[in-house]
């Protein structure tokens, strides 16, 4: 599909479909080009995005937050805190209205998260990279890679951890481990 957002051109493919039992992993390619010129050497941004979905209710998961706690970095953020408020606004403004980004109870009765907002991955992201740029003073990265390893909720507070030396980065906190990691050229 095609999608005008702002001055750009969105283009989603869906690249591929894998069944695991009750699951999938889906996999699709965006491409984000100058609404302008939208030939192949004006490309803004090239994603692969792999998505995986369930049909189990959330459980907590007990995370390894070794490798958060013990992870070696020379920059380190304040405290984000993620408000309903902002979570909502970012859902309108990149026109992702899912329930569990907007409805607290939606989320707890249905899906059994806790009665919080579920923060979005792109904006964890969003976020990232904003303090990678305001930290390197890099405007464009060459190519970004990033996992994001579990949910994050509302109001729960986190950090960011970067070492410049070997160019990852960890968001996340020492109760919860890493919830996206993140490494850049």
């Amino acid at each position: 599909k095609n999608q005008k957002i702002n001055n750009v051109i969105l283009k989603e493919i869906l690249d591929n479909v894998k069944l695991l039992k009750k699951d999938c992993i889906v996999t699709y390619k965006r491409t984000i080009c100058d609404e302008n010129n939208s030939e192949e050497e004006n490309i803004l941004l090239k994603e692969k995005r792999q998505l995986f979905y369930t049909n189990e209710l959330f459980h907590e998961r007990i995370g390894n937050t070794l490798d958060f706690t013990s992870f070696s970095y020379n920059h380190i953020s304040d405290n984000l805190v993620f408000s309903d408020e902002e979570i909502i606004q970012f859902s309108r403004k990149t026109l992702n209205p899912h329930y569990i980004h907007l409805d607290k109870y939606y989320n707890k009765t249905i899906e059994g998260y806790p009665e919080k907002l579920v923060v979005q991955g792109p904006y964890m992201l969003t976020e990232s990279i904003k303090y990678l740029q305001h930290i390197t003073g890099i405007k464009y990265f060459s190519k970004i890679t990033y996992k994001i390893k579990q949910n994050l909720f509302s109001n729960e507070p986190v950090f960011i951890k970067l070492s410049t030396n070997t160019k990852e980065l960890k968001l996340g906190n020492n109760k919860l481990g890493s919830v996206l990691t993140l490494n850049y050229i």
